[in-house]
């Protein structure tokens, strides 16, 4: 299930309704596991409406972290230095001089600062295939480019009019 949030005025509208069609069903609606539905029942009992109403639950997490104006300076000066380094790489440069700082919070100051990320790589595309240009030539050649173990192969098929059987032949790419 995901993680979802909801107020206390949602949480008691959800145990109203668990009340009408049962726990396990509301809890299924709501999109939580029936337990989240039963522990909101307990604490309405344990604290009266008002109370629960009023409750506050406590979400602690990390937050959004400041960067320091040092730790901005050194970023763009490794970036500077190395300016074809991406965030990664400036980041084990940083590691590398005994400072840490996340590469979330590096990416962030690098694309403030005019970094451009480079383009996903594209899906291979299916070998193209090259073929004479007008019909009934005296000699036709069929080139097909393929990968064998990551290498460029191509495979020529040479054929003369009169002449039964093509050969093949390949000959790999540098």
């Amino acid at each position: 299930m995901a993680n979802k949030f909801f107020d206390q005025e949602q949480k008691l509208t959800i145990l109203e309704k668990a009340q009408e069609i049962g726990i396990k069903e509301a809890a299924k609606i709501a999109g939580v596991h029936y337990t989240t539905v039963y522990d909101w029942r307990n604490k309405l009992q344990a604290l009266g409406r008002e109370a629960f109403l009023e409750h506050q639950p406590n979400r602690p997490g990390r937050g959004e972290k400041e960067i320091t104006p040092e730790q901005e300076e050194a970023i763009l000066n490794t970036w500077q230095n190395n300016l074809g380094f991406g965030p990664g790489q400036v980041r084990s440069q940083l590691r590398r001089q005994g400072k840490t700082i996340s590469i979330r919070s590096i990416r962030k100051v690098m694309l403030a600062n005019g970094y451009e990320p480079g383009q996903a790589k594209k899906e291979k595309s299916e070998p193209r295939r090259f073929e004479a240009g007008r019909p009934l030539e005296l000699t036709q050649m069929d080139i097909l480019e393929l990968y064998i173990n990551k290498a460029r192969v191509y495979l020529i098929k040479k054929s003369t009019i009169g002449v039964k059987r093509a050969k093949w032949k390949s000959t790999p790419c540098a």
